[in-house]
């Protein structure tokens, strides 16, 4: 525990309306002196003090216990009356999802904004502190925001923005929280980081492209779907997805059985349980296939590595507005081979897997001991071009922005967007896993980030992180905060071992470059060797500090 006392020799700052940026030179220089001792506190992220204070938007974000939460809070006392003597809010809340700030990033949990409005509003009043300790993707901020605008709740209470303190062990968390909670700033910057994009997809315009030799999408007859030769053959299509599927042994003649043969029957079909090998004709069903591992170099870590066998079976593409499909030709299967053999330039963030309960599911399936493996070789090569591009933006509020849209495309441009034949499109991850599906679907990452860029526009009357700190460490230790100092809490625990934050989230903290200190994490997880019993000891530590 770290004594009470660690800030008082830090000439702190608040955050607060009239600043234009998110970050300031004097912000970023009292984290810089800070770093040493924040860093003492439990939770600090792994990660070199180097990148902490690259990622971080001080006095805004801090990807570290946040110093000048101690200086905001202590500006102003909690208001005298409190929660104290209000009755209990006992109305029932309804909120839907369709809010485009509860899609500006992917998480494994949320809670739309409009669920907490009428609980701030009812047991605060403006101007008051708000916390959340385990705030995941940053709601209850954007709410405490939120409570200045009379249209988002019919609830009693005095309109009026409250001020919010966030905290999360999840680096990735605290993240995607600062980026939401100050999304109508950020947007200010989306033409830099649009410029980005444009770049990469010019210098790989050929990795985006598909000679047009398919058919109308949406043809389900097996005789008309047939690479066509005609006077269109060759003209450039530009690729909306591929279908990549898992190959398998027969059990009964042996034979290899790319597992999209086997059970796709058309599109918009059902894929049938039991399928009959081609081969031999015997029932087969994806629990008695054997799985096919080929050894092949990986130019990325230089070493030999074993993996599931994947391979291309159907190219959706567009040519002008219309839409066709294909079955890869020559020239796409060439290109993915030359790819595979050289190593990714510019070179990708090299993270092997931790340890994990849903990490081991990958590792076990595919063979997918890093972060890098979850990407088609053509995304790795188009990801890590813009993650380069990004870090030289001008900006820090653009390159946080940057950093903001890549992550949030992580989940739609990895390996675990699932392919679902009888709906006849990608629908993403399985949520809260790792799950690698046999039918997976490859949108390339400018087509993404572009999607990504229009869903942020959408943002632009946002929240822009005015009276809002977010800083990140453990629930359990929280020194950088007086007691005695916030009016209300709203928060939503983690719960024994339904979700795996920290190993679900190590696909975003890749690219960020901080990983989550997983030793106060307070979850029930065999390989973190924490029982019923650990996880109580843990939030009871939590919830002494609230």
């Amino acid at each position: 525990m770290v004594q009470e006392n660690l800030f008082d020799a830090i000439e702190l700052g608040t955050h607060n309306s009239s600043k234009s940026s998110l970050r300031s030179t004097s912000g970023q220089c009292v984290m810089a002196e800070a770093l040493p001792r924040v860093s003492q506190i439990e939770g600090m992220p792994v990660a070199s003090h180097e990148t902490v204070l690259n990622l971080s938007l001080a006095p805004f974000f801090t990807a570290a216990p946040n110093p000048f939460i101690s200086g905001e809070v202590m500006s102003s006392p909690p208001s005298d009356e409190g929660t104290y003597g209000v009755p209990a809010f006992a109305t029932d809340i309804t909120a839907g999802k369709n809010d485009p700030l509860y899609f500006v990033h992917y998480y494994s949990t949320k809670v739309p904004p409009d669920a907490i409005v009428p609980y701030i509003l009812h047991y605060t009043k403006p101007g008051d502190v708000v916390f959340d300790g385990f705030c995941g993707t940053g709601m209850t901020g954007v709410a405490a925001q939120l409570c200045a605008e009379r249209s988002r709740s019919n609830s009693k209470g005095d309109i009026g923005a409250r001020r919010a303190i966030l905290s999360d062990l999840s680096p990735a968390a605290t993240f995607i929280a600062a980026g939401t909670n100050a999304i109508g700033l950020l947007v200010e910057y989306l033409d830099e980081v649009e410029q980005a994009i444009q770049a990469v997809k010019s210098h790989h315009e050929q990795l985006l492209q598909t000679s047009d030799v398919g058919w109308p999408r949406g043809t389900s007859d097996p005789k008309k779907r047939i690479n066509r030769q005609d006077s269109n053959s060759g003209r450039p299509g530009y690729i909306e997805y591929v279908v990549w599927s898992d190959v398998f042994f027969c059990s009964a003649c042996g034979q290899r059985i790319v597992y999209w043969d086997m059970v796709f029957r058309g599109p918009g079909k059902s894929v049938p349980k039991i399928a009959p090998c081609q081969h031999c004709g015997s029932l087969e069903s994806i629990a008695t296939l054997q799985r096919v591992w080929n050894s092949r170099f990986d130019p990325d870590i230089g070493e030999t590595i074993r993996q599931a066998e994947q391979v291309p079976v159907l190219i959706n593409y567009s040519v002008g507005s219309k839409r066709f499909e294909k079955m890869p030709d020559e020239r796409d299967l060439t290109l993915l081979a030359n790819l595979d053999r050289e190593p990714t330039y510019p070179a990708p963030p090299i993270w092997t897997m931790p340890d994990g309960f849903n990490t081991e599911q990958p590792r076990r399936s595919h063979g997918y001991s890093h972060v890098h493996h979850f990407f088609t070789k053509r995304n790795l090569t188009l990801l890590t071009d813009f993650w380069q591009r990004v870090q030289k933006l001008d900006t820090p509020e653009a390159r946080f922005l940057g950093l903001f849209v890549l992550t949030g495309a992580i989940q739609r441009v990895c390996r675990l967007n699932r392919y679902m034949p009888n709906h006849d499109r990608h629908v993403g991850p399985l949520s809260g896993t790792l799950y690698v599906a046999p039918l997976t679907a490859e949108i390339p990452v400018i087509n993404y980030l572009r999607h990504r860029i229009k869903d942020l526009r959408r943002c632009k009357h946002g929240p822009k992180g005015f009276d809002v700190l977010v800083g990140t460490q453990s629930a359990t230790d929280l020194p950088n905060i007086p007691n005695s100092s916030i009016d209300y809490i709203f928060t939503d625990p983690p719960f024994g071992g339904n979700l795996n934050y920290s190993e679900l989230n190590t696909l975003i903290e890749a690219w960020l470059g901080v990983r989550t200190d997983s030793g106060p994490e307070a979850i029930v997880n065999d390989i973190q060797q924490k029982g019923l019993l650990e996880y109580q000891d843990l939030m009871h530590q939590a919830f002494r500090e609230f």
